[in-house]
């Protein structure tokens, strides 16, 4: 069969060869109607989904700064649009007036702790730095923040998104005013909680002896050895010591699938617990919580029921810990998998 190239053939080359070529030099006195979108679905705004920011965003960062928007909009609050194509300078912020925002908006979750709000104007405060290629102390600042605030809302999606683009930011030398080892750190406790033990391998590797010495580094690698020789007792020690800076918010989100298997390893070993022993190995802070905790997963079987407080002899009870290890066993299947989106 046979038969020339049609007209959708040359069409759809034309396109994939766009789509590698770099993108023109922009200047604040000549603008260019033929410039490529960044990507190839666009509104008529010009804004939509970022398909891969984690990539693209380091990519244009290492475009030369000629090719630059510089923003001329003075407002403070602008909402977070997805950016398609490549936006009118009078849409973008400057640098002094990023600054302006950014305080701005840490000052309103102060105050307020509208999450929404703020994650919202923060990745419109990144999508400015981003278009207008800044690469400075302010821009990791801007992600630490964002960072931190995610971790405390329990965002992992959000977070993991900083974290990426915080470990490119330190890479290329922007450490000036950052807090380079209290990110390795957190980096080291998410891996913990996605269970990556390649990565978490090579960022142990690329450890420093200055970076050993930190306290939040140091505590995370306490923590990956405790794991790694499924020592309970140490690891929820750890836990109940309260983790340096914001440690203790990533440990939140793997502590349950790690009581769940210390459970396990115990229930092998001893035919009965004490409740109030179990409490304290695994570092509940009541009771009340060991037992909802135990009922949730359709393990709380009792050995001895528990006495009335008061008058002598009383107990919180037993677990019959035969009856509940294969209860656990099936629960521990929910951990198979880890939702690594985090999404609030």
């Amino acid at each position: 069969m046979g038969g020339g190239k049609t007209f959708e053939d040359t069409e759809s080359l034309q396109r994939r060869k766009r789509r590698f070529e770099p993108y023109p030099t922009h200047s604040n006195s000549t603008s260019s109607s033929s410039s490529p979108p960044f990507h190839s679905h666009t509104n008529h705004n010009g804004y939509a989904q970022d398909s891969n920011p984690t990539s693209t965003l380091q990519d244009r960062l290492l475009l030369p700064e000629n090719q630059a928007i510089v923003g001329t909009c003075q407002k403070l609050d602008k909402p977070y649009l997805r950016l398609t194509g490549i936006p009118n300078p009078s849409t973008i912020r400057p640098l002094d007036v990023l600054r302006k925002a950014l305080d701005w908006i840490l000052e309103k979750w102060r105050s307020e702790e509208n999450y929404g709000f703020a994650c919202e104007q923060l990745k419109s405060v990144r999508q400015d730095l981003m278009v207008q290629r800044i690469r400075e102390p302010f821009t990791v600042r801007v992600y630490e923040n964002h960072a931190r605030i995610a971790l405390e809302k329990k965002d992992l999606g959000e977070y993991n998104q900083c974290q990426s683009q915080l470990k490119f930011l330190y890479r290329i030398g922007i450490t000036k005013g950052a807090h380079p080892m209290e990110f390795k750190a957190y980096k080291i406790l998410y891996l913990l909680l996605t269970r990556n033990k390649t990565e978490l391998n090579s960022e142990i590797s690329s450890l420093t002896p200055e970076d050993r010495n930190d306290a939040g580094i140091a505590h995370a690698l306490q923590v990956q050895r405790a794991i790694s020789l499924n020592n309970y007792k140490k690891l929820f020690e750890l836990y109940a010591i309260n983790p340096p800076r914001m440690g203790g918010y990533i440990m939140d989100h793997f502590v349950t699938r790690e009581r769940v298997y210390a459970l396990i390893t115990i229930c092998k070993s001893y035919p009965v617990l004490a409740l109030d022993y179990v409490q304290r190995l695994l570092a509940f802070e009541s009771i009340e919580q060991l037992t909802t905790f135990l009922e949730e997963r359709h393990a709380l079987i009792y050995k001895t029921q528990p006495t009335p407080l008061g008058g002598g002899g009383e107990s919180w009870g037993t677990l019959d810990c035969k009856m509940a290890y294969g209860v656990l066993v099936e629960a521990a299947k929910e951990f198979r998998k880890v939702d690594l989106k985090g999404q609030i």
